[in-house]
């Protein structure tokens, strides 16, 4: 396995000639997204020559960017299909004699694997990456062979907070990764003269790309839309020509005067362009909504729940219409008869939605437009809140519907604390946070949350929560209680980590010890105890670690840690009992 601790770009010198093969085989999408790498790198690496190696039809996508020396484009389904071109293709870039190759896809695939490590550069870098898109055993048969693969924490999502950490392993510093599109002369006039040959203007056209990237969503009901925006002028564009039923609503649509049609009719760069001088865009999940960010349109995108979060929202510009479930995070590998993330974002929610994100002024965030309500049924997902794939401090949170009649605050409020007291952590900040969307200021609500951040020992996050209650009333008591009980919990926090240390080392004695004094603390402290019963195990005292086990799962039912204790203590007497009987 390549040694990912050891960072070989600290011994680049930056002003060297230094030649990059950039390797980006995916989709507009993520070409887009990555664009801010590509600046980045040149900034760094002053004398470098830049190649990016891309699919035909995006290349000019890459054709005025500063930062590119040289396009490299390929045919995908040939290269897939024909040996012999894959052959010639990796031998071109061969001669090229090439420095560095970065291969930037997260979920890689062999494709892009075989051009990144093919072109025969001494020095490789490429995420470690997920198994999306590639076997278990080609991922770690391709892993040996590169040079530096970036580890990236399972909570770390944002595709673009991926590419900072990318960067990081190269030894760039990059703050701002929001992508920029740079047009071509011909493409600003063809948007401008459609735009004076149909009577439009900037104030009151609104662009709609209205397919999604992955073939399960369109926009439904799009003459109920038109109605409700009826200031509005619409421009639908696609970089693929798509003749389905909606297409054909779109064309009877025409004869208003207020729809124009141009999808599969435009190239990259004229749909970019076109974009650009639009009001707003409204899109189903697809490459329009980065289009948009990249020209400073506002933009509205209607989402499923397949891979929330890892490609938006980041920009203020954006404006996120989504129904939150349990299921969130499936990478549309949908486990149910039917997306209900996608099926059950009705009409209503759409339009109301839709014309209120149109009539507000453009927040500090990204906003994103809750419907709290999911009508569940047997076989069913649960709605929950997606606070696992998006930070909701780095959000504007606007719930749609009201909270239900049923179920007031002060009732949320008890079924919330029940949760927490039976360690339902997840559960509980759900209904905190469906309350904090229509009282973000509600200062109960506030130190319940702080309380499950403390469990679940997110403790910066509960810190953030505290000062913002301090801010609103520095006398809270509560809040007062609260920040002694974090930092007693921070104390005994990093003696943990202490005697876990010392654990590895097995210098048990000294582990006990500390473990001992943070029981003697608290005596409510499970992880101390778990870790009390692992050198229990580990010195045969296989009773005393039974009865510790024991007591976590009196302090905490649904323990993980003690369960695997527990899986391993009776693994310990097995084999104990067979070296016995022998």
């Amino acid at each position: 396995m390549p040694n990912i601790e050891n960072n070989i770009f600290q011994n680049i010198n930056p002003d060297e000639h230094i030649r990059f093969l950039f390797v980006r085989t995916d989709e507009l999408r993520d070409n887009i997204i990555s664009l801010p790498m590509l600046k980045a790198i040149k900034q760094k690496y002053i004398n470098s020559q830049i190649s990016v190696v891309c699919q035909k039809h995006l290349a000019e996508l890459y054709s005025k960017n500063p930062s590119v020396d040289t396009i490299i484009v390929f045919e995908k389904g040939k290269f897939i299909e024909d040996e012999e071109y894959r052959k010639t293709f990796i031998k071109k870039l061969q001669r090229i004699e090439y420095n560095v190759s970065i291969n930037p896809v997260f979920s890689r695939d062999p494709l892009t694997d075989y051009i990144a490590l093919g072109c025969n550069a001494p020095l490789r870098i490429a995420f470690e990456g997920d198994l999306m898109n590639i076997s278990p055993e080609a991922k770690f048969q391709n892993d040996q062979f590169y040079i530096q693969l970036v580890n990236v924490d399972e909570s770390c999502i944002s595709e673009i907070e991926r590419y900072k950490l990318f960067l990081k392993d190269m030894n760039i510093e990059a703050d701002n990764l929001l992508p920029e599109l740079l047009l071509d002369e011909a493409s600003v006039q063809f948007a401008d003269k459609y735009f004076n040959d149909n009577e439009l203007t900037v104030t009151d056209t609104i662009v709609m790309f209205p397919f999604d990237d992955y073939g399960l969503k369109s926009i439904s009901n799009i003459g109920e839309i038109i109605k409700s925006l009826p200031q509005y002028k619409f421009l639908f564009l696609s970089t693929e020509v798509i003749d389905n039923e909606i297409n054909s609503e779109i064309n009877s649509l025409s004869k208003s005067g207020r729809t124009f049609n141009l999808i599969g009719q435009t190239s990259i760069q004229q749909a970019i362009a076109l974009t650009q001088k639009a009001s707003l865009v409204i899109t189903a999940d697809n490459s329009s909504v980065h289009i948009a960010c990249a020209v400073n349109t506002k933009n509205i995108v209607i989402s499923g729940g397949g891979q929330f979060g890892r490609y938006y929202p980041y920009s203020n510009l954006t404006s996120v219409l989504a129904l939150p479930l349990d299921c969130y995070g499936c990478k549309w590998e949908c486990k149910f008869s039917e997306r209900y993330c996608l099926t059950s974002l009705d009409d209503n929610f759409l339009i109301e939605s839709i014309t209120r994100a149109v009539q507000t002024e453009i927040s500090s965030k990204p906003r994103v437009y809750v419907k709290t309500i999911f009508n569940k049924a047997p076989g069913t997902p649960e709605w929950e809140w997606f606070n696992h794939l998006v930070n909701a401090d780095d959000v504007e949170l606007i719930s749609f519907d009201q909270l239900p009649d049923s179920l007031d605050v002060d009732e949320l409020l008890l079924q919330s604390e029940k949760e927490i007291a039976e360690g339902n952590y997840t559960k509980a900040k759900n209904i905190l946070n469906s309350i904090l969307t229509e009282n973000p200021d509600q200062l109960d609500i506030l130190n319940n949350l702080v309380v499950v951040e403390i469990l679940e020992k997110n403790y910066e996050k509960a810190g953030q929560l505290l000062s913002k209650i301090l801010s609103i009333d520095p006398n809270n008591d509560v809040a007062i209680e609260n920040t002694n009980y974090l930092e007693l919990q921070l104390v005994l926090y990093n003696s943990l980590l202490e005697a876990e240390n010392c654990i590895k080392v097995d210098n048990f004695d000294e582990a006990r010890q500390i473990l001992t004094k943070i029981i003697e603390t608290d005596n409510t402290y499970s992880d101390a105890i778990n870790d009390l019963t692992v050198i229990d195990i580990l010195e045969q005292n296989y009773d005393d670690a039974y009865a510790k086990i024991n007591k976590v799962f009196e302090l905490d039912p649904g323990n993980q840690a003690a369960s695997e204790n527990l899986s391993f203590l009776k693994e310990m007497i097995n084999l104990r009992n067979k070296q016995l009987q022998v």
